[in-house]
């Protein structure tokens, strides 16, 4: 059980997550969807009519792409780290360097022991919890989905240190960038339709970097944006469900790789996992909340948009009233 001033304060993560979980993580893919949408259907015309579709509208699609799947991963390493050393999610965010954060966690990932992984995916510690006859298949059910973990958290970084300087240059829009350049240079890496040409050195014209785009390159993002919705969904969930049970861990509700169990060992998880849960069934907590929200007045750009409005719709038809003597003149 929490102690009564511990209270505000997990409640408080908790309308974070919530929020997360059924606002921030939804809008995340709702956006990133689209544009794989609008891509798969500017790849489609391509196929049929090459000539209606410029390489470089591929190319801007795909860095809007990138740069979205880049939030996604700074989401995952900042409530991860979060959940690993016990910092409010927003201290990380406001008060340390977020590119340095996802750097060195990324540098530490084989360095993590079993109990930063548990801390990390919400789960119960076996040495605190007594499951019987079978506490060896929930051990291998842990075990196999911290393996797995690794794996993807790799894939991941892999992605993010590929990507981290482009990414970084545009977000500022303070580089050069060419767009819709056609092939691929260094063919030892692949067959590539196009690529796209970044500098990322203070002198423009001494260091570029090349990011080829191709059919199988947006497949690629596709499941890196989905196992990252999977992870970070499963991970926010299994926080809030520990809170409100006021337990230290959770049984995994995910098996990250199926293929280490047999038939008869799935059969087993499927039977204990939602026993685990109607043991510890959530806590009614809500006298212990009263959360006094207190929204900002930091309103100044929209307590003024109506004299904006105002002001822009009359530029504009000075504008075109100019035009019009601009173009009668002979």
């Amino acid at each position: 059980m929490f102690k009564k001033d511990e209270m505000r304060e997990k409640y408080t993560e908790v309308f974070l997550l919530d929020s997360y979980r059924n606002n921030g993580i939804f809008s995340r893919e709702y956006l990133l969807n689209n544009d794989f949408n609008i891509i798969q259907n500017l790849i489609e015309q391509k196929k049929v009519k090459p000539e209606s579709v410029g390489d470089a509208y591929l190319n801007i699609l795909q860095f809007d792409i990138i740069s979205k799947i880049m939030a996604y991963i700074e989401d995952l390493v900042i409530f991860s780290e979060s959940f690993r050393t016990g910092k409010l999610f927003y201290e990380i965010l406001d008060k340390e360097d977020v590119g340095n954060v996802i750097k060195r966690f990324f540098e530490s990932l084989d360095s993590f022991s079993t109990k930063d992984f548990l801390k990390i995916m919400g789960y119960l510690d076996l040495e605190k919890e007594n499951f019987g006859t079978n506490k060896d298949i929930v051990n291998k059910l842990i075990q196999s989905n911290i393996t797995q973990i690794k794996y993807i958290f790799k894939i991941f970084s892999d992605f993010s240190i590929t990507h981290h300087s482009s990414f970084r240059r545009l977000k500022h829009a303070s580089t050069p960038i060419t767009f819709g350049q056609s092939g691929f240079p260094f063919k030892k890496y692949g067959d590539f339709s196009s690529h796209s040409i970044i500098s990322i050195n203070e002198d423009a014209l001494q260091k570029m970097k090349v990011i080829p785009f191709s059919e199988d390159v947006i497949f690629a993002y596709k499941v890196i944006a989905k196992e990252l919705y999977k992870i970070l969904k499963d991970i926010v969930t299994n926080r809030i469900s520990k809170i409100h049970r006021q337990i230290e861990g959770v049984m995994p509700l995910i098996i990250f790789k199926p293929d280490d169990f047999s038939n008869d060992e799935l059969r087993l998880l499927k039977k204990i996992i939602p026993e685990y849960y109607v043991k510890h069934s959530k806590i009614e907590t809500s006298a212990h909340m009263n959360a006094n929200i207190n929204i900002q007045e930091d309103f100044k750009w929209y307590a003024d948009l109506p004299e904006f409005v105002k002001s822009a719709k009359e530029m504009s038809r000075r504008k075109k009233e100019f035009q019009k003597i601009w173009d009668s003149i002979q």
